[in-house]
């Protein structure tokens, strides 16, 4: 969900300014994943489906996808990493940078 759609929400209360901090304040994350060769199509789509995955793309080099991860609570993060993310097939291995500040 975007900034502006969680302000058009009317369920919060909130100036803009605070959703904004609040938003800001969600644990985020990088994954750097390899992969089994050629399947980066098919982890692709398994990643759309996890709730925290907010983008997930192919690269060329050390890595072959780098994920973009939001999460409601640290714990929730950590569990999506590791019980989701990880338990990808196809995923060999990961990388996981948290973002300390936006």
């Amino acid at each position: 969900m975007t900034l502006k759609q969680i302000c058009d929400v009317k369920i919060f209360n909130y100036p803009k300014t605070h959703i904004k901090m609040i938003v800001n304040n969600m644990p985020k994350a990088y994954v750097l994943l390899n992969v089994e060769s050629s399947s980066e199509d098919l982890v692709l789509k398994q990643l759309q489906e996890i709730n925290v995955v907010k983008e997930a793309h192919v690269s060329y080099g050390v890595y072959d996808i780098i994920v973009k991860v939001h999460a409601n609570t640290m714990e929730e993060l950590k569990e999506s990493i590791s019980h989701k993310i990880r338990n990808i097939k196809q995923v060999k291995s990961t990388l996981t940078l948290i973002i300390v500040e936006d």
